[in-house]
């Protein structure tokens, strides 16, 4: 009845989400993991029951005498984190980036996806020059983000271009939600630069799937939104 963060206390998905990221490759992955005064070790190993995929997940709690002595254990969560928000967070607008992508979540299964990127970007930077662009994609995210739950994954895929994905939802709810963000952008206001309009295109696919093919098949119809602009298409 919950997601597997929920052992965490966590309200979204680790950044490092080695059970993914084990299902996709079939290949063992470990990391290290917090809960309020614990650390543990995990280890996620691939293993097929009656043709099943399946990963077996592994826990060892750590006391203090076995965390690098010296730095202590405070020392070797904030490292850790510092690491891990540096390797997957796109550094302007805050949310996971393309290695994310590729390295934890594109095998991921997921009920459906969405493609999105800006109409005339190229246009807000070559008029109000990149800092206009920086704030307009961090408008953006804002907008899109106050539309999704936080176990939705939202992430910069490339330029102006993110990804949406959603493990559950109904397919009328999709449909709906992908409207509400593409109103919420046209809504939102650029800091600094209030001549600045903006409005998103977005390609929708609904269907259980690993998340790589749905990008790949929201991509070809966010092609179809664009001709459009400030449009919505599902398949």
């Amino acid at each position: 009845q919950d997601y597997c963060f929920g052992l965490w206390s966590r309200s979204e998905r680790c950044a490092n989400c080695i059970s993914a990221r084990a299902l996709s490759t079939g290949q063992r992955t470990t990391k290290f993991e917090f809960t309020d005064d614990h650390t543990y070790l995990l280890a996620a190993t691939y293993l097929e029951v009656d043709q099943h995929p399946c990963v077996l997940e592994c826990m060892l709690e750590l006391n203090d005498a076995t965390l690098l002595g010296a730095y202590g254990k405070s020392e070797f969560i904030s490292r850790l984190t510092w690491y891990t928000n540096q390797l997957y967070n796109d550094s302007l607008t805050g949310v996971r980036n393309r290695r994310y992508y590729d390295d934890q979540i594109s095998g991921l299964t997921v009920q459906a996806a969405a493609m999105l990127d800006i109409d005339h970007f190229k246009d807000i930077n070559d008029t109000w020059r990149h800092k206009a662009g920086d704030i307009a994609l961090q408008a953006v995210v804002k907008a899109v983000a106050s539309c999704i739950r936080k176990s939705d994954i939202l992430l910069r895929y490339g330029g102006d271009e993110f990804v949406i994905a959603f493990t559950e939802i109904s397919p009328e709810i999709f449909a709906r939600k992908l409207q509400t963000i593409c109103t919420a952008v046209e809504a939102a206001v650029v800091p600094e630069y209030p001549d600045i309009r903006l409005t998103i295109s977005v390609g929708g696919v609904y269907g259980k799937g690993q998340l790589k093919e749905k990008v790949e098949a929201a991509d070809k119809v966010l092609y179809e939104a664009k001709q459009q602009r400030n449009h919505v298409i599902v398949k």
